[in-house]
């Protein structure tokens, strides 16, 4: 089943069936190119529930649009939203402002998500330290920027695409991040340690989803209607771990070893020379991909010559280089496949 951090969707103007007065602020803006006069409304935000962080007018239509996070959910808040309890936002919401569920369910589309897997440590079997390692170390596709945060206050890491439209995923420690200034009102709302201690046990896997394009594409639907999207049986994280490790099925990378080995597999003297040659460049380089990329590129003059050695050739310099960044991140390559094969798998057991 689908799970969710946040949720950005329409709410039909027919939908809504009631509600205070005196929460609405009205704002008016003019259209730079036409100089039209737009009138948009939305409620106080002091108004607002814990969870819903904004309800308006859409952009001065007749419906409106309403943003809310798992936090409305309170002590389930872990679950994530999901198919089966999405709609608790306008129970809480109902003092401010009553709304028809079922017109919603039915007619309203997502604007923006984010879509959210808490796996267990223990199904993964490593610390959490372990698995940022892994997952930095089995990055191969290089249109994702990998970023880590290592502090005693946040723990995690980030694959940023370079794209335009943006493709992000971080993972992270949850049980520090509830702890920034931002959650206070929440946590006091509910049992904090008790949250607290559940989400130590838990690695979070996050993915932005910020056009209709790419939800679309992501969650496998035609539409963008809010019932496609928690419907949808995609493995929208996996997916994208996918991609960002750049496997099909599994990760399994090259091995290698000193020359023993290296000859034993059929590896002649000169190919041995070659591999540790190629090491050396990537450790002077620091084992960045971009960097060695473009230190191979300037080598091979001929794009097809540098195709072969970067990619097709045996012991290709792309695996190489992934081996000596399995050793930079401090993890043995089986290890950190190991970890990753276990993540896919918990990320797609996690929709199915």
């Amino acid at each position: 089943m689908q799970e969710f951090d946040t949720l950005k969707i329409q709410v039909p103007a027919q939908s809504v069936r009631g509600g205070r007065s005196d929460i609405w602020v009205k704002t008016q803006k003019a259209h730079t190119g036409t100089g039209q006069i737009i009138e948009t409304e939305q409620i106080d935000s002091n108004a607002l529930p814990v969870g819903v962080s904004q309800f308006s007018s859409d952009k001065g239509g007749r419906d409106y649009q309403i943003t809310f996070s798992a936090k409305v959910l309170g002590q389930d808040y872990l679950k994530g939203l999901t198919l089966n309890n999405w709609d608790r936002v306008f129970d809480i919401i109902k003092p401010v402002i009553d709304i028809d569920k079922n017109i919603v369910f039915d007619n309203s589309k997502v604007f923006t998500c984010d879509t959210t897997n808490n796996l267990q440590i223990e199904d993964i079997g490593f610390k959490h330290s372990q698995i940022y390692s892994a997952l930095l170390s089995g990055r191969a596709n290089m249109r994702f920027m990998p970023v880590s945060y290592q502090t005693r206050k946040k723990q995690g890491i980030e694959f940023r695409g370079t794209q335009e439209e943006k493709n992000r995923m971080i993972v992270y420690s949850k049980h520090l991040d509830l702890l920034k200034p931002q959650n206070r009102e929440f946590l006091k709302s509910i049992n904090a340690s008790q949250l607290i201690r559940e989400s130590e046990k838990q690695i979070r896997f996050e993915v932005n989803h910020t056009t209709l394009r790419s939800i679309r594409n992501r969650f496998n639907i035609e539409g963008n209607s809010l019932k496609s999207v928690l419907e949808s049986k995609a493995p929208v994280n996996h997916n994208f771990l996918k991609k960002v490790m750049n496997v099909t099925d599994i990760k399994q990378t090259t091995l290698f070893s000193e020359w023993e080995e290296f000859e034993q597999q059929g590896g002649t003297g000169f190919d041995f020379l070659f591999l540790k040659g190629i090491q050396s460049v990537i450790k002077d380089l620091e084992c960045s991909d971009v960097l060695v990329k473009n230190m191979f590129q300037n080598l091979f003059k001929s794009e097809d010559l540098f195709k072969y050695h970067w990619y097709k050739k045996k012991n290709s310099v792309r695996s190489i280089l992934q081996n000596e960044q399995m050793k930079k991140f401090g993890i043995q390559t089986e290890t950190a496949d190991l970890i990753i094969n276990r993540v896919l798998e918990n990320l797609y057991k996690a929709v199915a």
